[in-house]
């Protein structure tokens, strides 16, 4: 049975809205004490159920790892006398109009056949779509920028608009599709008795939540919703979805676990993650500056041959990655938590060197799918100086994510 820390989520959400509007330097002792306080709190609850951590469900570990790497020594600091910010930015009906995309979605992955899918682009559905949601995100993005940035929206609206953008991307809504179009061709061949009765599945979708999969029942048929990082899986591993969330009680898949940390889920997680990272547009950090990162890792390993993109901190805390390449946009955004002094230096330079391959490399699409960790792309990986140390800090710093809560 899985453990669940009432409040711990709401908690974290009420410190993460205190470190974006700043502390006034006389609360900063109380801050910290309220945050060790919490993740003692935690792990000493865990350790009377003889649970670690990281079996907590996905939201509560995700909100203590936030809690276990805040740099309590640096925190945003503001004057006593500037008035905070203004609260989240709030964009209504955004929710409502990504559920009405959904059961358009699922309507046209049931007639669409194959050969349409590795051709988007001449499916007029899919051009409309493509058209309606890029003029969406661009309102969507205008009005952000008027009342305060993606980071400040409640996580529930981030989390939707990070989709909307994520499906604009190229390759990714033929992606999206054709991972719809699979498992609801898999749902349709599976016979499903629960407690002598005949269940279906009357609806998929895949979305940016941050569980596995939520499924639910209503009479004698399932609504579910997958994590968007499934669009990717291969068909043993959308198989092993449906039959899990259709369980009772629910089936623990180690199959879906080890997807759900694999190269392929955690890309696409990690891109829906820095679609809405606020950035910081100087590239001089307090211990880093990304431009003498850049310039050593490119002389060392390119021969200064690598052009160079833009760069960018991000400022909001990421779970997954602490470095992204954003092709669309040329863009290398390095994590916040590496500008600290307790960081190797070969620890930035490996983070840069791995995205800047990213950026030489690209991606392989195989069948309509992007690959970017290709077998090639390791073996140039490994090429760095330092690799196996570098990956043992970064094991270190960043910890393992684990999706461990298979439902909500």
């Amino acid at each position: 049975m899985t453990m669940r820390l009432t409040g711990l989520v709401q908690a974290t959400n009420h410190i993460r809205e205190q470190l974006r509007i700043g502390l006034v330097p006389d609360r900063v002792g109380a801050f910290q004490n309220t945050v060790l306080t919490l993740i003692r709190q935690v792990e000493d609850l865990c350790a009377q159920q003889g649970y670690q951590p990281s079996q907590l469900p996905t939201p509560s570990f995700q909100a203590y790892q936030f809690l276990k790497t805040l740099h309590l020594d640096r925190l945003p600091l503001r004057d006593a006398e500037t008035s905070a910010p203004s609260r989240a930015v709030r964009l209504k009906n955004l929710l409502r109009d990504c559920d009405k995309l959904q059961r358009q979605f699922y309507r046209r992955a049931i007639q669409v056949d194959l050969p349409a899918l590795s051709e988007p682009q001449h499916d007029p559905h899919v051009t409309h779509w493509l058209e309606s949601i890029q003029t969406q995100v661009a309102s969507l993005e205008s009005s952000i920028r008027d009342l305060g940035e993606p980071s400040t929206l409640p996580l529930p609206t981030r989390n939707a608009f990070a989709w909307l953008k994520f499906l604009v991307l190229p390759g990714n809504f033929a992606l999206h599709l054709q991972g719809l179009h699979d498992s609801i061709q898999f749902s349709r061949e599976m016979r499903l008795t629960l407690g002598g009765e005949s269940h279906t599945i009357n609806h998929i979708e895949f979305f940016n939540i941050p569980t596995v999969y939520r499924s639910r029942r209503i009479d004698q048929q399932f609504h579910l919703t997958a994590s968007e990082g499934f669009i990717a899986a291969p068909d043993s591993v959308l198989h092993a979805l449906l039959l899990s969330a259709t369980s009772r009680p629910r089936r623990d898949s180690q199959e879906l676990r080890a997807f759900a940390t694999s190269d392929e889920c955690v890309e696409i997680l990690s891109t829906l993650e820095s679609l809405v990272v606020a950035v910081e547009p100087k590239t001089r950090g307090v211990y880093y500056d990304l431009d003498e990162v850049f310039e050593s890792v490119n002389a060392i390993y390119f021969n200064g041959e690598a052009p160079k993109p833009k760069l960018v901190w991000n400022k909001t805390p990421t779970y997954r990655k602490l470095g992204q390449y954003e092709p669309n946009t040329n863009t290398i955004l390095l994590s916040i938590t590496l500008d600290n002094s307790t960081v190797p230096e070969w620890v930035i330079d490996f983070v840069m060197y791995h995205e800047m391959l990213h950026q030489v490399m690209g991606a392989q699409i195989v069948d309509g799918r992007h690959y970017a960790h290709t077998p090639a792309f390791r073996e140039a990986e490994r090429r760095f100086r330092s690799y196996t140390q570098a990956k043992q800090g970064l094991d270190r710093l960043l910890g393992q994510i684990h999706l461990r809560e298979l439902g909500a």
